[in-house]
């Protein structure tokens, strides 16, 4: 039997709190709002407390606001489990972006929704689940081939390859590689231009791609679920490296599959 879920709400304003609880409550699924809170600094304290599974967090806020809290969040790993999300207006949403850096895991634009809610939980429940069964393995096979095929020799660039191997559906940015092995992001560069011939971002976009197309392949996930389960929170910045790498989009190249199939 699954658990209830556990929810933080964190608002400044009355009416949307109540507004999300009410549309929660409306979903068929076993959710508790275990707690509320109207500004930044209350929902750090409650969450750090509490643990729970999800919280909602708005962007502008008193005392300390949205990004300031999933920052708080991201650098102290006091709740590690817990899945921030955005709430945020259409006109606030590329502010609301920066938050990806800070290990994010949706976005919900307002108004909201019972559809945008089913969906964003829908999306979450299948990344956790394709993350633990199917990801890092399928990440370990991509880079192991890759070393093979370049003949990598470097040692700290073969340890690098598969730290993003295992690591690469997070929030992966180059001063992680820097901070883990204890470089500087210079030298990081510098050691993927040398040794590969590539810069960081295009090396994991590459990878990213890579096991994105292998689950198209297979088949069983939706698109978006896919463009989770490989490190994209923006669906719309998904789409754009995949066509990039392949000159087509997710889209197309599910029907090319399809009719190779035929």
């Amino acid at each position: 039997m699954m658990n209830t879920m556990r929810i933080v709400l964190v608002d400044d304003e009355d009416t949307i709190r109540k507004g999300l609880m009410y549309l929660l409550e409306q979903l068929d699924m076993d959710i508790s709002v275990v707690a509320e809170a109207r500004n930044g600094q209350d929902g750090l304290q409650k969450i750090e407390l509490l643990q729970p599974d999800f919280a909602f967090i708005d962007i502008r806020m008193p005392v300390m606001n949205g990004l300031q809290l999933v920052q708080r969040l991201y650098e102290s790993k006091r709740a590690p489990q817990t899945k921030s999300v955005i709430v945020t207006a259409h006109s606030e949403f590329e502010y609301a972006q920066q938050a990806l850096r800070y290990g994010v895991a949706d976005f919900l634009l307002k108004p909201l929704d019972e559809n945008a809610l089913q969906e964003l939980f829908d999306r979450q429940v299948t990344s956790a689940s394709a993350e633990a069964d199917l990801t890092p393995t399928m990440g370990m096979e991509l880079i192991d081939g890759m070393i093979a095929r370049q003949e990598v020799s470097h040692p700290v660039m073969i340890e690098m390859l598969r730290y993003i191997g295992m690591n690469y559906m997070k929030n992966l940015k180059l001063s992680d590689l820097s901070e883990t092995f204890r470089v500087t992001p210079t030298y990081v560069s510098l050691l993927f231009k040398k040794t590969l011939g590539v810069n960081f971002v295009h090396l994991l976009n590459g990878v990213r791609t890579e096991l994105a197309k292998k689950m198209l392949e297979q088949g069983g996930y939706k698109i978006y679920e896919i463009a989770y389960m490989v490190g994209y929170s923006n669906i719309t910045y998904f789409d754009r490296v995949f066509k990039a790498r392949t000159g087509m989009t997710p889209n197309e190249y599910v029907n090319q599959v399809l009719r190779n199939r035929l």
